[in-house]
Order: structure tokens, then sequence, then C-alpha cells
């Protein structure tokens, strides 16, 4: 389902991303860019506030939110990113370089 800018930028506020149009601007673009699975998952966040379970070279959910303090949508774009460079996105997510 496809979503305009001002109903992603709304849910964003609502999942308590700050309210900075620069900062929102940029989630929005890159929830646009998503891949097809990255897609699919925050499609299905979109409907049930849940993140699915997944592990890509040890990172998964758990470790995002405990190293980082990703909130959903960064886990789903921290996702997105690992199943585009997995190998890139796993050395400097480990080393807590974002």
């Amino acid at each position: 389902m496809e979503r305009t800018d001002e109903e992603l930028k709304k849910r964003l506020l609502e999942t308590d991303y700050p309210n900075n149009e620069m900062i929102l601007n940029g989630v929005v673009e890159r929830i646009r860019n998503f891949g097809d699975d990255a897609r699919s998952m925050f499609d299905n966040w979109w409907n049930t506030s849940k993140i699915p379970a997944f592990a890509i070279d040890g990172i998964n959910p758990a470790f995002l939110r405990s190293r980082h303090n990703m909130k959903d949508v960064g886990i789903i774009i921290a996702y997105d990113w690992l199943s585009k460079e997995p190998k890139e996105a796993a050395r400097l997510l480990k080393k807590g370089i974002m």
C-alpha cells in the first residue's frame, strides 16, 4: 500500500521520532527506497506494530535496540541496509559506526 509523505511523517512522530523536518524527510526517503523484503517488513509493521525476527551476520532486532537504541523503523532501515550490503553493514553496525 502506498502512503503519502505526510502519512509516513505522522506515523514516525507517533513513534517518538523527533519533530525535525530534515530528519523526517531523510527517514521518509529511506522508506521510499526500501528493497522488497524491507518494504514487506515495513508494511507488516505498519499494520501490526511488530518487527519480525531476523538475523543477518549476527545482527538482529535485539542487538539493534540494545546497541544502537533503534526504534522500529530504524531497525527496518538497518535490515534494508543489511539486505543490500550485508558485510559492510554488519561490520559497521558491530563497530558502532552508523
